[in-house]
């Protein structure tokens, strides 16, 4: 598995190449409800999936990653995950999912189509790549370009613990916390 980390200051976007569980495939096979007139996915569908078959294994593929790059971050809990199939001509608005959590994008097709990340003052462009699975900070805004044929991503937000700070010092805290 290749694996690349880019950071600015506090902004951080790793890339990896995962193999896919074809179980996966799963949550495309009958959407929910659409909302993606109330997002900002343009030409597509948007709907969570009924069952997240696997959410535990793509939470640790991505806690793995962010531990092997160094970044101080403990995911604590899944808070939101999506599937998104776009058409053709279909794309994805600038936005962010905020501060407080850890986005990440996985790929189930091949397209011609870039996503794109403003880190810092230069933007970071992905072709949109089967089993390439992006991690990256709730801030780091993003978006993609005008897909070429068709493309489904499932997308995954992660509440987290800056620091998991275990055993007696994790206590200390605690109990320091608890008096004031």
């Amino acid at each position: 598995m290749s694996t690349d980390l880019y950071q600015h200051r506090d902004q951080w976007v790793i890339r990896a190449d995962i193999d896919l569980d074809p179980q996966w495939q799963i949550m495309f096979r009958n959407p929910g409800r659409d909302y993606a007139g109330l997002t900002k996915t343009q030409r597509g569908q948007q709907w969570e999936p009924a069952e997240i078959y696997g959410q535990q294994r793509i939470t640790k593929i991505a806690q793995r990653l962010i531990n092997e790059q160094g970044i101080p971050r403990t995911i604590t809990s899944t808070w939101r995950s999506w599937c998104i199939s776009y058409e053709a001509g279909g794309s994805q608005q600038a936005h962010c999912h905020g501060s407080a959590l850890i986005t990440s994008v996985l790929y189930f097709d091949d397209d011609a189509s870039l996503t794109c990340l403003q880190l810092g003052d230069r933007v970071l462009e992905f072709p949109s790549r089967r089993g390439q699975f992006l991690v990256f900070d709730g801030m780091t805004t993003h978006w993609g370009t005008e897909v070429k044929t068709s493309k489904r991503v499932l997308v995954t937000d992660w509440e987290y613990g800056e620091f998991d700070l275990g055993g007696a010092l994790a206590d200390f805290y605690s109990a320091k916390r608890q008096r004031f």
